[in-house]
């Protein structure tokens, strides 16, 4: 897709895409004219790529950050890849375990431990992204890239500099569960252009039921704020890193691992982990790992040997459950791969697993997915090399002490 089809308004109209979308929080002059900045460099920005990146100078992009972090009192940001390109991204701060479900120990959750050490935060890109010359971006009011593979997707976003990867679903998890935490959980486009639950809430319709990025209600971002990660519940699938099945073996990439520079992802990697009953981690094919495996329809978790090859099977996140006499360690359940209680509100997220080979986690449902879409579907059904129509990403950015 050429740089200008990302896009379907005129200069004329971002300044009022924009405006409408702060609309709530515009209550004073200067954030009016913060509005106008962030417009003004959207625009900069989007004719920048599509006449040469090195028009997008460094007082544009510093200009861009300071009105983002403005509007959402530093909560957003904008930072620019290796060559200059900007992108939204939202900061997401570190929590503890006990902050989700006071049973479980004070450690920091593994989503923010990178190479045995805790990370202050993560940014993750506020909106879906677009490709632009090989890279992922992240804007509002654009048309996300779509039917992508696993392995494309990565590329884009480890394209960009160092610090820059596939969002990975250690973080998808972290996110969700603290959003359950805290009473709310975003919906989105689930129902060509609508929520499926909520059908008054809409987005701006692209063609064929996809919107444009961020264009929902602040009910689409994960925090119910404008200040959010937007489109986390349908519109398109994520592509994650860190987690797979194999051959029905639940497999990861430890902690925040998979961010660091010298990962290896692909299907032989030394870097993935099976999981025991106990929490601790073994090297795949381990007697008495942890599984996925399918009854009547239903996931099962497992530490049993006997898993039957078996295609496209699943059922609610909530009503995963265990093998009579499987032990379910606290790791599994802060990884969102099995309930932390029956009152813990997972609300329509659907989860599909296959025992038949490798599959890699697509995950939130699509503009297709109705009452099964949410921010805690996944699908673990279709295989890396799979350009899946339905199929987005999301870019994330962690500094690292090489910078």
């Amino acid at each position: 897709m050429k740089m200008y089809e990302n896009f379907t308004m005129k200069d004329n109209k971002i300044l009022e895409r924009v405006t409408h979308f702060y609309k709530d929080i515009t209550d004073n002059k200067d954030k009016k004219d913060a509005v106008t900045k962030v417009a003004d460099c959207i625009i900069g920005s989007i004719h920048g790529m599509m006449n040469s990146p090195a028009n997008i100078t460094e007082k544009l992009s510093e200009e861009f950050k300071e009105a983002i972090e403005f509007l959402s009192d530093g909560n957003n940001t904008v930072i620019p890849d290796d060559r200059g390109i900007p992108s939204i991204m939202v900061k997401i701060d570190n929590f503890r375990n006990c902050d989700l479900d006071h049973n479980f120990n004070s450690d920091v959750h593994p989503a923010f431990i990178m190479d045995g050490k805790p990370l202050d935060c993560i940014y993750v890109s506020k909106y879906h992204n677009f490709i632009f010359d090989g890279r992922g971006y992240s804007f509002p009011f654009a048309i996300p890239t779509q039917n992508i593979g696993f392995e494309e997707s990565l590329l884009a976003c480890k394209k960009k500099g160092i610090g820059w990867n596939l969002s990975y679903f250690a973080l998808r998890a972290a996110i969700a569960l603290k959003a359950s935490s805290q009473g709310f959980l975003p919906r989105g486009n689930s129902d060509m252009g609508h929520d499926y639950c909520y059908p008054e809430e809409k987005g701006i319709l692209w063609k064929e039921g996809l919107v444009e990025t961020g264009s929902g209600p602040k009910a689409w971002s994960h925090d119910n704020t404008v200040s959010g990660i937007y489109d986390l519940c349908g519109n398109l699938n994520e592509w994650d890193t860190g987690l797979r099945l194999k051959e029905g073996e639940i497999q990861i990439i430890p902690d925040a691992n998979c961010l660091l520079e010298e990962c290896d992802y692909s299907q032989d990697s030394k870097w993935w982990r099976a999981i025991m009953p106990d929490g601790s981690l073994v090297m795949p094919g381990c007697k008495g790992s942890l599984k996925y495996k399918g009854k009547d329809g239903h996931i099962i978790l497992t530490a049993s040997e006997d898993v039957i090859t078996d295609a496209n099977f699943g059922c609610a996140c909530k009503d995963i459950e265990a093998d009579k006499g499987t032990a379910v360690p606290d790791l599994i359940k802060q990884l969102g791969m099995f309930p932390i209680n029956k009152q813990w509100d997972y609300g329509n997220g659907w989860r599909w697993a296959n025992t038949n080979g490798e599959f890699l986690p697509l995950s939130g449902g699509a503009y297709l997915a109705e009452d099964h879409a949410g921010v805690y579907f996944t699908g673990l059904t279709y295989p890396r090399t799979h350009n899946y129509k339905l199929a987005g990403f999301r870019s994330v950015y962690v500094k690292h002490e090489s910078e």
